[in-house]
């Protein structure tokens, strides 16, 4: 029992000289891939093909997780006007006579152009191999003539497997300088299968493609999938909003005795607040004689400068820290400082 005790109190001894984590997740804006012309700024958003409503749909929730309603304004210019409305339907390539035609008539300086094309299913027959339980009655005198036992058999089922595919084609025109911005096909498939389960069915021994209980159709696939083509799209050509997690580190043998209200404040997302009670106190840090512990003290700081924006003070302070105690999560910080005020700088010149 006495040994139990003194291990005991030697994890906790231990414990408390460790310095612990705490995560917070932290939404930060991001430059877009490709630098927009400034001028362009009016833009139109032309859905064509079959699957237009489909696609207008997730552009609207695409665009509101985004900055592009800060970087564009949405004109409502009717292009119907300048080409035909059946040529709207199917078009996805515009021509240089048309995108002068466009931007001299409605006045827009970009065109978007998103469509659904080359969209086939195919149905086909199939089988799946499924276990099945089978009946067997023997009659023998020594189980008092008539005995019952089940078995599992692997059978084929007949099946239907249904095959899709289309691709999500956009298009980016700068209609000022009558060039294209950003153009790009993604291409999608998917297959599917359906059976009708037999009599004592039992699973699922293997099948050929993804099985569902009904098909769906080619806008339903759509719907669910094509977002990806559309995010990859707004984040090249507008800001946009990433998140990441940030780690705080609690200070063991605090000599200050500013941990507890440190954490507290962090805990409760009060990071200004936080902010202020270190800096108040930024003296008697930096007079800390441990090295270890004054490295976290700076690191907390550089998190919360992080927080609120400001990386230079954050990065000024991740390299003291990582000046004091070279630990791999204090390089990491430095690293990820680094690239975000490089994307930082290219951010500022894509908002002014």
């Amino acid at each position: 029992m006495g040994n139990k005790v003194i291990i005991f109190f030697m994890l906790l001894l231990v414990l408390s000289s460790c310095s612990m984590t705490i995560k917070k997740e932290i939404d930060f804006l991001r430059p877009s891939k490709i630098s927009v012309p400034h001028n362009v700024e009016k833009i139109y958003l032309l859905y064509a093909g079959e699957y237009m409503d489909d696609l207008s749909l997730l552009f609207a929730k695409s665009i509101k997780e985004s900055d592009f309603l800060n970087r564009y304004k949405i004109s409502n210019a009717d292009i119907g006007n300048v080409l035909s409305r059946s040529a709207l339907y199917k078009i996805i390539d515009i021509s240089e006579h048309e995108r002068a035609l466009i931007r001299s008539t409605t006045g827009v300086e970009g065109l978007v152009v998103a469509a659904v094309s080359n969209a086939k299913e195919r149905t086909d027959p199939g089988f799946i191999a499924a276990n099945v339980q089978r009946r067997i009655v023997t009659y023998s005198p020594y189980y008092g003539g008539r005995h019952v036992t089940y078995v599992n058999d692997i059978v084929n089922v007949p099946s239907y497997i249904r095959t899709y595919s289309f691709d999500v084609d956009i298009k980016f025109y700068d209609l000022t300088n009558s060039s294209l911005l950003y153009s790009k096909v993604t291409k999608y498939a998917y297959r599917f299968e359906m059976y009708e389960r037999p009599v004592n069915f039992v699973s699922i021994s293997s099948t050929n493609a993804e099985l569902v209980s009904s098909f769906p159709t080619i806008s339903d696939l759509v719907r669910g999938n094509a977002i990806s083509s559309i995010d990859e799209f707004i984040k090249s050509v507008a800001p946009y909003t990433d998140n990441m997690l940030i780690k705080f580190e609690t200070i063991p043998n605090d000599p200050l005795e500013l941990n507890r209200e440190m954490t507290g404040l962090i805990k409760n997302e009060l990071y200004g607040k936080a902010l202020d009670l270190l800096l108040k106190n930024i003296d008697d840090i930096n007079g800390i004689e441990n090295r270890k512990t004054r490295s976290i003290y700076y690191f907390n700081i550089s998190m919360l400068y992080e927080v609120i924006g400001d990386l230079d003070s954050a990065y000024k302070y991740c390299k003291l820290s990582l000046d004091d105690d070279p630990t791999k999560d204090h390089a990491k910080g430095l690293k990820t400082l680094e690239n975000r005020l490089k994307e930082h700088r290219v951010l500022e010149k894509q908002l002014n």
